[in-house]
């Protein structure tokens, strides 16, 4: 039998945290590529100095969880652990891929859009490893729903469907799923007012949207298109991706109780070695 194992099962351990600078005891942290929950106030409960005793295994936590990509958070959504809080009151913990630090677990409750809010959250044990499975190419998705009122000034306004990466990074968009939510009172008006799929500040267009048939009916209506790029597309780097309309505006709607939902698959690929 092995005589070398040092500790079973090695959960929890005293270690310098990477994040935050100064842990405190229910704080989520970042260990290198791990995440944990300290057990304790960094130097605290017999820990050396700059030492904080972190629990690494599956548990249930809860934790304050902040929706950062302002289509509430549903449960059974990873949840990413980000060296740079955001939230109010802020949090390390979020549920945006994009410049995440490391994978931390899963939402076992729902947060409401644009809220900060304590949930239960089951934390994995795997840091950054299922964050980053397949590579920074893995298939992501975000989900947005524009109201009326910004529907109706896409033309002027496109809506901010995935942010921008990072240096040496980019979007490239691979599917995208439509729902007219028809508020059940009166249609928008369109007639050549096809909605576009595209770089905030590159190239004008990646997709046409056919809208006819879309957001001018009294019922509600859904799409789902696979995006079929050129041979020869180049995705732009560090570039936004948006939905907006490069026709006339959309008119109608007068109640504004419309709404269009958007999920947008898409992969992260590198655009420098």
């Amino acid at each position: 039998m092995a005589t070398n194992r040092k500790q079973k099962p090695g959960y929890q351990l005293s270690v310098v945290c990477s994040n935050p600078a100064t842990p405190s005891s229910g704080d989520p942290v970042r260990f290198g590529e791990l995440t944990g929950v300290a057990l304790t106030d960094e130097s605290d409960a017999g820990n050396a100095t700059g030492y904080t005793t972190v629990d690494f295994g599956p548990a249930v936590w809860e934790l304050t969880v902040d929706d950062n990509e302002s289509g509430g958070i549903a449960v059974g959504d990873p949840i990413y652990y980000h060296d740079t809080p955001t939230g109010s009151p802020t949090t390390n913990l979020n549920n945006s891929s994009t410049g995440m630090d490391a994978f931390f677990g899963v939402a076992l409750e729902a947060v409401s859009s644009n809220a900060t809010t304590a949930i239960d959250v089951l934390h994995i044990p795997l840091g950054s490893t299922l964050g980053t499975a397949g590579g920074s190419d893995r298939v992501r998705y975000t989900e947005t729903v524009l109201t009326s009122a910004q529907v109706k000034a896409l033309n002027a306004t496109p809506i901010t469907l995935v942010a921008a990466p990072g240096a040496d990074l980019a979007i490239v968009p691979l599917e995208i799923a439509l729902v007219m939510n028809y508020g059940g009172s009166n249609a928008f008006t369109e007639s050549a007012d096809d909605l576009s799929l595209a770089y905030a500040t590159g190239p004008a267009e990646i997709l046409e949207i056919e809208s006819t048939g879309l957001i001018g009916e009294t019922n509600d209506e859904a799409r789902f298109i696979t995006i079929q790029h050129a041979e020869t597309f180049v995705p732009v780097e560090n570039d936004a991706v948006v939905i907006t309309n490069l026709d006339d505006e959309i008119a109608g709607n007068a109640a504004n109780d419309n709404t269009l939902t958007v999920r947008l698959y898409y992969r992260v690929v590198p655009t420098d070695a």
